[in-house]
């Protein structure tokens, strides 16, 4: 799809992205496309947010996370390892998480999947 020369390119979120090309094949959006491409966009945001203002690991964070992420045993989050999502997500995501002993196991994978979006972003 391209775009007419010399015109902006007003809708760079991913919900409006997705509502262009939809709208392009011939698909009217309905309420619900709106609140799904409202969702996506705040979604987009509040990663371009988190990756563009996060601070980079150390070299000495970064071996450390590479040697949490490279472990035997990739279904258990020792309470070291935690302590040290903890602080990753703080000192260098900005995010107000605190230590957690009841934390489901879907909760540190997602916490696990942030950082190392963060880390692979280049």
């Amino acid at each position: 799809m391209g775009r007419k020369k010399g015109s902006k390119n007003k809708n760079t979120l991913l919900g409006d992205q997705i509502k262009e090309v939809t709208k392009a094949v011939g698909v009217k959006p309905c309420e619900g496309c709106n609140k799904r491409a409202e969702a996506l966009n705040n979604t987009h945001l509040k990663f371009k947010r988190l990756f563009s203002n996060g601070k980079q690991l150390t070299e000495e964070e970064l071996n450390e996370w590479n040697k949490f992420t490279n472990r035997d045993n990739k279904n258990k989050v020792s309470k070291e390892e935690q302590k040290m999502i903890v602080k990753v997500l703080k000192n260098n995501l900005y995010m107000s998480v605190k230590p957690c002993t009841n934390c489901s196991p879907k909760q540190w994978n997602h916490w696990i999947g942030l950082i190392d979006a963060f880390v692979n972003k280049d």
